[in-house]
């Protein structure tokens, strides 16, 4: 598997645990948050990286590529629960 799908699929995953907690807290408050948390995470795991590869731009991109399709679906799940629930 490519290492910039790995991001995207990283990030992604990521976003969509917005999902269960909307059930006890704000939706956007907990965006936020995720948001906050995620880019620790991927910051922190290219500074990990230049000890190796080196600080790859591209590897972030892809990984906030993947955060903000994860946070529209899980915008679409959650309203859809909404709906129906």
């Amino acid at each position: 598997m490519n290492d910039k799908l790995k991001h995207i699929i990283a990030g992604f995953t990521l976003a969509v645990l917005i999902v269960p907690l909307t059930y006890f807290f704000d939706f956007n408050a907990v965006v936020v948050w995720n948001f906050l948390i995620s880019s620790v995470v991927f910051i922190g795991k290219e500074l990990i990286d230049l000890k190796t590869s080196g600080f790859d731009k591209e590897d972030l991109f892809c990984d906030y590529l993947g955060w903000g399709s994860g946070v529209i679906v899980a915008f679409w799940i959650v309203g859809l629960i909404h709906i129906f629930l």
